[in-house]
């Protein structure tokens, strides 16, 4: 009986220390995940968000034991993929990835099932991402106020394109034109490639766009970046000055971030935040940001979701200024 005993103390013991050495899943998660795991970007395929979705879901192959799967939902300015997650089962087999537009400007600009980021249950943050204007290769325009002067001495005439009515380029870009009385034309398409496409074939005059964007178009000769809307200039394009530098206070970077249904599991969400964490550290995912000229966002759940809220004050006071919020 004693030596029963023993071997079942020791069987315990041994099981214990498995847990202990291996991680056990927190209560409530049961085997999760068993099968892969959607992951809706709520734009087109080539934009930013884009890339931050299929850059983090090869990134996080290592950390879960099944995979990711990129699914494009565009439209509503990312509010219809938002939407999609938000009505999805919050099993943790579909999450989502979003920008601030989606979460903190759109429900000002329409009625939407959500009405902003606290309706979600928040994952992790990824990248942060400045605008910039750039204009073609071949333009007149060097420099920021060259191109203002000259939608001035024109108002209507110059087009500026941005991605989807309601992000945050778009909403900046109305909003440059409103404090420098510029009346440059602000061109909203579907999403980050559209925007490169109608600039280089003549369609519009200047693109308003994230700098992980327009970078390959100025790496390639095609593009020329006038001004950064961002706290600071970018590294990759050193000599372009801020709007601040210019003495014009506006700024509107992009960021990115992981979310699920607002139901989703504790246990669940504890899981993907330490997996995803563990991917923006991978070397893929750390490349990208690179590419992007981007900068980390390391700011996990209720953080992230801090973050948006505050962000949700200030383009609700900025879209009520130029006249696009919802009444």
């Amino acid at each position: 009986m004693r030596r029963s005993l023993g071997v079942g103390f020791a069987l315990v013991g041994f099981v214990a220390f498995l847990f202990a050495g291996f991680g056990v899943l927190p209560a409530g998660a049961g085997e999760y995940p068993t099968k892969s795991i959607t992951l809706i970007c709520p734009f087109p395929t080539g934009g930013t968000i884009d890339g931050n979705a299929r850059a983090i879901a090869e990134a996080v192959r290592k950390h879960l034991p099944r995979s990711v799967a990129v699914v494009n939902r565009p439209g509503g300015a990312g509010s219809i993929g938002v939407t999609e997650v938000m009505q999805a089962k919050p099993d943790g087999y579909t999450i989502g990835v979003s920008g601030v537009s989606s979460m903190s400007i759109a429900p000002h600009l329409t009625e939407l099932p959500y009405k902003g980021p606290e309706d979600f249950a928040h994952i992790i943050g990824l990248t942060v991402v400045p605008a910039v204007l750039a204009v073609n290769s071949n333009a007149p325009y060097k420099g920021l106020r060259e191109f203002l002067d000259a939608s001035k001495a024109a108002p209507g005439k110059l087009k500026v394109s941005t991605s989807a009515k309601g992000t945050n380029v778009h909403l900046g870009g109305i909003w440059l034109s409103t404090v420098t009385n510029a009346g440059f034309v602000v061109a909203p398409f579907t999403g980050g490639g559209e925007t490169i496409a109608a600039l280089l074939g003549g369609h519009v005059d200047a693109t308003l766009e994230t700098t992980a964007t327009v970078q390959p178009m100025i790496q390639a000769g095609k593009m020329r970046a006038v001004a950064v809307f961002g706290p600071q200039r970018v590294s990759a394009i050193p000599d372009v000055p801020t709007a601040k530098e210019l003495n014009i206070p506006v700024e509107f970077p992009a960021y990115y971030s992981l979310f699920a249904p607002k139901s989703t599991p504790e246990a669940v969400l504890t899981i993907l935040r330490d997996a995803f964490l563990k991917a923006t550290k991978e070397e893929l995912f750390l490349t990208f940001m690179r590419n992007s000229v981007a900068e980390p966002l390391p700011l996990i759940g209720n953080a992230m979701l801090n973050k948006l809220k505050a962000d949700y004050e200030v383009y609700g006071k900025l879209a009520e200024q130029v006249g696009l919020k919802t009444k």
